[in-house]
């Protein structure tokens, strides 16, 4: 016996409400013990109105998003004729539903049907990626909740039926119901699932123009640095490259060989004011945590203190092969990597690194190590190891893709596109 019933998927319900509503401690969505945050945005059909969406953490702290899809009964509804869509399914029969997000991604979930008229909640640790395969629930429920946190909803099928939702500012939605249960909760990792601990996820930023993947370590991001001044240059001037260190040495390029710098080495002080008085282009400089460094001039010019043997020679065979060098770095334990237009030069951990960064994303671009961590910006997208997480969960805001990454092992960071636009955290 099969039955016609009305299916009205509820996250449809803000496809035209920009502002964000929500209330904490919806107690009459408390199905398990925790806190709670509910979202109170609803559509009139015919005074029938849902909850679009319940974040909760529950009492050992894990957080998932649950959001609801109606079915009404034919029979008993009161909708205009002209709204109606319907379909024929069997009483027990499993349907699905997937939701497209505004990154092209689809995030898509099965349900049993147990009556006519019913409300099931679907979680995001029972969404499954189009793009990327997980098998575990707590995986699953981090980057589904990574994804709706960034990327709108733009359509939702429900049983085949499509329903699009082009005005449904969903992902602002749910960081602010995010930001709101990280309050209540005290506890900043366990608000949204920013990241998942599978290095083989690739994530998108917003845009959705490249991707980055790689492994992070939690730390508490350092709260100042000694880089004021650094800073107000940037808000005044433009910023293609720089350096940044924990013991508060900085350097910020701009343009062909402008640069302001803060507690650095006056050797390097003394090279920079030289390339700029004699009008070559400066394209990288990076310091160490002991106060070694490099600088990158000219085609393939470059002048060291410090370095490592491995990357002397890396210098002399690219400036000998008449190869363009797009970066260089070292850090005190010997590691060095340098980028030429032809070859990647580094210590054996570095290349092994720099391979799968070449098997991620295509072609090297540029390359930055520190003592603990290390980054490869790349045709497509950014790899990283061992970063701080407050770096990588950056990435996702960032409106271009990086050719230079630069990062300290506290959590400060500046990425530029190697022209003039940046972002950064200092």
């Amino acid at each position: 016996m099969k039955s016609k019933i009305f299916i009205i998927p509820m996250l449809l319900i803000s496809m035209n409400c920009i502002a964000q509503s929500y209330t904490y401690d919806c107690k009459e969505s408390k199905k398990t013990p925790g806190i709670w945050i509910c979202s109170t945005d609803n559509i009139d059909l015919s005074n029938k109105c849902s909850i679009a969406f319940e974040l909760y953490s529950q009492t050992d702290k894990t957080t998932a998003l649950s959001f609801s899809t109606f079915i009404w009964d034919t029979t008993t509804d009161r909708l205009s004729n002209d709204s109606k869509k319907f379909i024929d399914i069997d009483k027990d029969k499993t349907i699905s539903i997937k939701i497209t997000l505004s990154n092209g991604e689809v995030l898509s979930s099965t349900q049993a049907i147990k009556g006519l008229l019913f409300n099931y909640d679907i979680g995001t640790q029972n969404l499954y990626s189009n793009k990327v395969t997980l098998s575990d629930g707590n995986e699953r429920n981090a980057y589904s909740m990574n994804l709706l946190r960034n990327y709108d909803i733009t359509n939702i099928t429900v049983a085949g039926y499509s329903f699009p939702t082009p005005n449904f500012h969903s992902a602002s939605t749910i960081e602010a119901m995010s930001k709101t249960l990280k309050e209540k909760t005290g506890d900043s990792g366990q608000y949204g699932g920013l990241l998942s601990s599978n290095s083989s996820i690739t994530y998108y930023n917003k845009q959705g123009e490249f991707g980055f993947a790689g492994t992070y370590r939690s730390i508490s991001p350092a709260t100042s640095s000694s880089f004021k001044s650094l800073k107000e240059y940037i808000g005044k001037n433009a910023c293609k490259n720089g350096t940044l260190t924990v013991s508060g040495r900085g350097i910020i390029l701009k343009g062909s060989n402008d640069a302001i710098w803060v507690n650095t080495p006056n050797e390097l002080a003394d090279e920079i004011n030289k390339r700029h008085n004699e009008g070559t282009t400066i394209t990288d400089v990076n310091i160490t945590e002991n106060g070694n460094w490099v600088i990158i001039f000219g085609v393939n010019g470059s002048t060291r203190h410090g370095y490592p043997e491995g990357l002397n020679d890396a210098c002399v065979k690219a400036n000998s092969d008449r190869e363009t060098i797009q970066s260089a770095c070292f850090n005190d334990n010997g590691g060095y990597a340098l980028v030429g237009n032809k070859t990647v030069y580094g210590d054996n951990p570095t290349i092994d690194f720099v391979n799968r960064a070449k098997d991620k994303f295509g072609t090297i671009r540029t390359v930055y190590i520190t003592n603990t961590g290390k980054v490869a910006c790349c045709e497509n997208g950014v790899y990283f190891e061992n970063i701080p997480k407050n770096v990588v969960e950056a990435l996702f805001e960032v409106s271009f893709k990086p050719y230079f990454f630069k990062f300290t092992d506290n959590g400060l960071y500046l990425f530029t596109d190697g022209q003039s636009t940046y972002k950064y955290f200092m």
